[in-house]
């Protein structure tokens, strides 16, 4: 069972199902009928709906926003790898880039992953900037923060908002890196999702 399918059923049925993912078979018919299937589910039960989430949403709504990003980001993979130009709505890529910023901040992550503590340190922050719009994370507590907004960061990444988007998911290079390089890098290393 895909993951898509298995958040459908979490959906419908507010429970963890125990199914192994790894087992996938992606073979058979093409999925436009589940996932037209997964999409009604979600609009039945409400973004309000309670249920099972790997983190502290606990609501429908978190599954219709993760799989818009999702589909918009493996959109992008389908488009880039066609030789095209990644092209999104603004309102839905200032989205992805909060949600990113949400996830990837989340304390939890040091559980699963201890050695992303590396990035943390006095001083250390990481700044984004597309025309108007601005995210600053802080590194330099006990856990990742974030917030929208510019303020004077250790190193800042300049680009497009496709641009940044594509960068955080590292799908490309980042337009324009300015200030503590060998952070951004390390930062790079420690972050992302899967």
């Amino acid at each position: 069972m895909d993951f898509d399918r298995h958040c459908a059923e979490i959906v419908t049925q507010a429970e963890l199902l125990t199914t192994e993912l790894a087992d996938a078979d992606d073979s058979g018919p093409l999925p436009a009928s589940w996932l037209v299937d997964g999409a009604s589910a979600l609009r039945d039960a409400g973004p309000d709906a309670e249920v099972w989430v790997p983190f502290h949403y606990r609501t429908a709504s978190f599954y219709a926003r993760r799989f818009t990003h999702e589909t918009l980001v493996h959109r992008a993979d389908a488009t880039l790898a066609a030789g095209l130009e990644f092209r999104a709505s603004p309102e839905v890529v200032l989205d992805a880039i909060d949600e990113w910023m949400e996830l990837e901040s989340l304390p939890l992550h040091f559980e699963f992953r201890p050695e992303k503590r590396e990035i943390l340190g006095s001083g250390r922050s990481v700044g984004f900037e597309s025309g108007e719009h601005a995210w600053f994370l802080g590194l330099d507590g006990p856990v990742v923060t974030w917030e929208r907004g510019r303020r004077g960061a250790a190193v800042t990444v300049r680009g497009s908002l496709t641009n940044l988007l594509l960068a955080l998911y590292q799908r490309e290079d980042a337009e324009d890196v300015v200030g503590d390089l060998d952070l951004f890098k390390l930062w790079q290393t420690h972050v992302r999702f899967g």
